[in-house]
């Protein structure tokens, strides 16, 4: 009966943590949505939608669709702006490059593993708060959804495109079960090749530790990065932390439509739910609604 009670207590934890950081995160986000919305780089599409394109690992606001140079990342944001036309094509239409008068609006986001400097990257905006008579609102950490359902339905909507999520759902898929303690938000250079020197030391060269032994070596990397690593070429052959960069691109090359695919299945959600709030914390959450198999990575190389 002990053992029993304290499972279920640590449960209970793990859930109280889980929704602190979802909170947290929505919260930094919404600051940092606040703090620039004066330079927001809106554009309409060719179907109409005002659309906006974040990747601040190349410049801030990116001005075209064209313009994206992740061709993975480009690939994701036709393949959802044409699955969303096909579903509402009866909607308003925006004008120019303005949001004002449009009906459907749509932010995509791309936050990649490492950063080019040592600054974290800012974290994604948040949902617009001034709509009115929402009908559902759907929050996950690959798309944000606020609508209202009505023969011509309103649509804000933030899409994610997460390296560090594609890590993350593929430790889950694995069948491991670590605690996330913190924000899946993109590493800074210097702090990624301390874990990539760490990991090839002591994984690969097999470092003696010395007197003072150091923590497992999962104590040291978070899980998402530990997954590159170890299925990264184990090599010494250059500096690891290119092999991983090269590993990352490889998972994003083999994740790629799986996630694109799920995202899909995300956007469904508030038009065939009679719920008002649907929350999805993490991959294993999809099972019901999404063949988690065409996600799941088990070899990349």
């Amino acid at each position: 009966m002990a053992k029993q009670f304290l499972e279920k207590i640590k449960a209970k934890l793990r859930y109280v943590v889980t929704i602190g950081l979802s909170v947290l995160t929505v919260f930094v986000i919404y600051k940092v949505f606040r703090t620039t919305q004066a330079t927001e780089a809106w554009m309409c599409n060719s179907n109409g939608y005002a659309i906006r394109i974040i990747d601040d690992s190349v410049t801030s606001e990116v001005r075209s669709i064209k313009a994206v140079n992740d061709p993975y990342f480009k690939s994701f944001i036709t393949s959802l702006t044409d699955y969303i036309s096909a579903k509402f094509s009866k909607t308003k239409p925006c004008q120019g490059n303005s949001r004002e008068e449009s009906r459907i609006n749509l932010i995509f986001v791309r936050l990649p593993l490492v950063t080019s400097g040592d600054e974290p990257l800012k974290p994604p905006p948040g949902l617009p708060t001034s709509r009115a008579n929402i009908t559902c609102r759907l929050d996950s950490p690959w798309v944000q959804l606020a609508i209202r359902r009505s023969s011509s339905p309103i649509i804000d909507a933030v899409f994610v495109w997460n390296e560090r999520q594609f890590l993350w759902d593929q430790v889950l898929l694995s069948g491991q079960r670590p605690s996330l303690t913190q924000p899946l938000i993109p590493l800074g250079n210097r702090l990624f090749q301390q874990y990539a020197a760490d990991y090839a030391g002591s994984e690969i060269m097999r470092s003696p530790s010395g007197e003072n032994p150091q923590p497992s070596i999962s104590k040291r990397i978070p899980a998402d990065v530990l997954w590159l690593f170890r299925h990264s070429w184990q090599s010494t052959r250059g500096p690891f932390s290119n092999i991983a960069q090269s590993a990352m691109r490889k998972t994003v090359e083999q994740g790629a439509n799986g996630y694109t695919n799920l995202t899909k299945i995300l956007v469904d959600q508030c038009f065939i739910s009679s719920k008002t709030e649907i929350r999805y914390k993490n991959v294993l959450d999809l099972q019901p609604i999404f063949s988690l198999d065409q996600y799941r990575i088990n070899q990349l190389y």
